[in-house]
């Protein structure tokens, strides 16, 4: 019998996410967590849908006050159209009862999948926080990589771009002589997850990234075949990449395989996995970055959980997305090449036209206050595992802090600072057009960050370039910085500045003048004490 006989509702599929479910339930031992046992039940969220224990009980929204059980989360995309929600004027009737058919398809199948793996007890974000209270929001959604922590499954509806279209599909089988298709590719020679954004809507979301981060286990429903994924194994109805992570067949897994492994052996405290945590982090956001976002302030927010691991592991202080021990190291992110002003050939008028339509928020230093992917570049070829750079400080941190927005030391921020004694060279505003020109490789010497506003920041600068520190005694690395007309005393970053043997090789004549002539400039003189804001 072919593995795709029917849709991937049929008792096949289902019976074989039972199998996939027993066998890490019995044999992983980074997944083991029983099904059922009370002396080793998890704590609930604050709020779960209760599916009784028979298809015909009622579905109720419960308080859970300190209660234990075992419980599926759903991860989905919200979509464009309206579904049912909880408020602050529904959520007495929905703990009294919740129709079964006012909740949209992938709601119903969720539903459906919990109680036929014979679990009580349901999480679906809409319907377990109270949606139009803000208290309510903030205090759940700190908690939220929690929840995902400590589910026993989560169900991702990852073909779905909404919670109208379910969990299920027929998935259609294109039959061409001499031979039929049914093995699906799922990942690059490289790496990269072959899943485009148009057949996995999920994948492509900033708060789906903890989610399958912190999930034990995850089903995934895609368009053609149900799929599996927990912290020992990958598995799918075709075969292509069910396999063990500790086979060498784990090295075709996709990047974001790879880097969820290494994430969950850092943090269950594997030495011999030798993670470098800052060099993990730092690949962390650059996946993260790069993922949507409905609300732009939810940056922070919506990887706090995976900071929170790393905080409690490191012991470190955490800083709007940086980290205060590595903080020189950190400051030198850069916006991705895709970025919507990174693309303007040059930092005249056209640039500051399109700067106009985003909002830079607080503090400039974070990576967090803009909304285009990033990375480190000098670094991005390095390995995970060892602690191989060398790195030369031209600047000191003098202090540095945040004001928290919540309670949570990894959640958002009002505001940030850091007082550090850096050198410091003037630069002109003709000279950052130069800096910032595409080169025919698609980079520059100097990458812009998105959201710089004419207001409240000068458009005539003052700018400066600061060095940070030298990696492996050939790569430089420096921030962009203006004077601030908020604070006088105050400096807004704008920019980054990596240089360095490859950037040197493809810079014009005039490009290497400019930054070598800057660079010495500023250790000519006296390092100056400076706040960024």
């Amino acid at each position: 019998m072919s593995p795709f006989d029917g849709g991937t509702e049929s008792h096949l599929s289902m019976n074989r996410v039972n199998g996939w479910l027993e066998n890490c339930l019995s044999s992983h031992k980074r997944c083991a967590v029983a099904l059922v046992s009370s002396d080793n039940n998890p704590p609930l969220p604050t709020r779960v849908l209760d599916l009784g224990f028979r298809e015909s009980d009622p579905i109720r929204l419960v308080e859970t006050r300190g209660e234990k059980g075992h419980y599926t989360c759903l991860s989905y995309c919200w979509g464009n159209s309206a579904f049912i929600k909880t408020t602050k004027a529904t959520i007495g009737r929905y703990q009294e009862n919740i129709g079964f058919d006012e909740l949209p398809p992938t709601f119903q199948d969720s539903v459906k999948i919990t109680r036929g793996l014979g679990i009580r007890y349901l999480w679906i974000d809409a319907l377990c926080i109270v949606q139009d209270d803000a208290k309510d929001w903030k205090r759940e959604a700190v908690r939220m990589a929690h929840v995902y922590q400590n589910s026993c499954l989560t169900i991702s509806a990852t073909w779905a771009d909404s919670p109208k279209r379910g969990l299920f599909s027929s998935r259609t089988i294109l039959e061409e002589e001499p031979f039929i298709s049914r093995v699906f590719e799922h990942a690059e020679a490289d790496g990269t997850e072959m899943i485009q954004d148009e057949d996995s809507p999920v994948l492509a979301r900033g708060w789906t990234f903890q989610e399958r981060l912190l999930s034990p286990r995850i089903l995934h429903f895609r368009k053609w075949e149900i799929g599996w994924e927990c912290t020992e194994s990958i598995a799918c109805e075709c075969h292509f990449s069910t396999y063990a992570k500790n086979t060498e067949l784990f090295e075709h897994a996709s990047r974001f395989e790879r880097l969820k492994l290494a994430f969950s052996r850092y943090i269950a405290g594997e030495e011999a996995a030798g993670i470098v945590p800052e060099k993990l982090w730092k690949m962390l956001v650059g996946s993260y970055s790069s993922r949507n976002l409905s609300i732009k302030s939810d940056r922070l927010v919506a990887i706090s959980g995976v900071a929170d691991l790393i905080q409690r592991r490191t012991g470190w202080q955490y800083l709007a997305g940086l980290w205060k021990e590595t903080l020189l190291q950190d400051l030198g992110w850069a916006a991705g090449v895709s970025s919507k002003i990174a693309k303007l050939k040059g930092f005249g008028s056209p640039h500051w036209q399109a700067a106009e339509q985003f909002e830079r928020r607080f503090p400039t230093w974070s990576w967090a206050s803009i909304d285009e992917s990033v990375s480190w570049p000098g670094e991005q070829w390095l390995t995970l595992r060892v602690k191989d750079t060398d790195w030369m400080h031209h600047a000191q941190v003098i202090d540095a802090g945040c004001t928290l927005a919540t309670s949570s030391p990894t959640g958002p921020v009002l505001d940030g600072f850091i007082d550090m004694e850096c050198p410091l060279a003037p630069i002109r505003y003709t000279e950052l057009r130069i800096l910032t020109t595409l080169n025919r490789y698609n980079s520059s010497v100097v990458t812009l960050d998105q959201g710089i506003s004419a207001s409240p920041y000068r458009k005539d600068g003052p700018f400066y370039l600061a060095p940070l520190c030298t990696i492996d005694s050939w790569q430089q690395v420096a921030l962009i910085l203006m004077a601030a007309k908020c604070s006088p005393n105050c400096m807004v970053r704008i920019g980054s500045c990596w240089w360095g043997y490859n950037e040197e090789a493809s810079a014009s004549c005039l490009e290497r003048m400019i930054i070598n002539w800057k660079w010495k400039l500023a250790f000519m003189k006296k390092r100056q004490r400076i706040r960024i804001v």
